[in-house]
């Protein structure tokens, strides 16, 4: 009895087989990634600071010296912040008020920027950072600028960004005197709120 020949089976697999395999397929479209930015908190520590602690400490604690709480635990350093608020300044603080207030004093004591989201409105951003600092964000590829007024700055994204989602790799970077602060905006609306090591 004769076999059929299989080679030509065998052939027209291959063939289908080698075809399928050389179609060009698209990649799956690429998903836009953001995240949500941190809640801005409506709260100045510069200005604070400058309307009831610089009269007596200095413009941005110019009077501190360099030891200024670097003996001081985080505790302490809360204590010291919430002690003078109420006492000399005379304006109390408390909640996140007082604990942006103690990470404004960390940057004091660290000698790095600090750098704070008080709003957001469309496309633009706002908040404080130290006088003279250069603020960028850097959105993974765009970086955008900060337009200046003492401790005020304000910055327009691109048109296609909107503030509430920014883009995944958002940093904002604060730049004075050879040293840099960088805030992630989806985590804090402030720098240095975490506690000194």
């Amino acid at each position: 009895m004769n076999q059929p020949n299989a080679l030509p089976i065998l052939l027209l697999v291959g063939l289908v087989t080698l075809a399928a395999c050389n179609e060009t397929k698209s990649p799956p479209p690429q998903q836009e990634v953001s995240v949500a930015l941190a809640a801005p908190l409506d709260f100045q520590p510069l200005a604070y600071f400058e309307n009831y602690c610089a009269r007596c400490h200095g413009t941005n604690g110019a009077h501190y010296g360099d030891e200024f709480g670097k003996n001081l635990t985080d505790t302490e350093l809360e204590e010291f912040v919430d002690e003078m608020a109420a006492g000399p300044g005379g304006a109390p603080l408390e909640g996140e008020p007082l604990h942006a207030m103690t990470a404004f004093h960390r940057s004091l004591v660290t000698s790095t920027p600090f750098i704070i989201l008080t709003q957001t409105e469309g496309n633009t951003l706002r908040g404080e950072a130290m006088p003279d600092a250069t603020l960028s964000l850097i959105l993974g590829e765009t970086v955008v600028q900060a337009e200046r007024d003492g401790n005020l700055w304000t910055m327009s994204l691109p048109d296609s960004i909107d503030s509430a989602a920014l883009p995944f790799a958002s940093l904002l970077r604060a730049e004075l005197d050879g040293k840099t602060t960088e805030l992630d905006l989806s985590r804090k609306a402030y720098s240095h709120s975490e506690p000194l090591q």
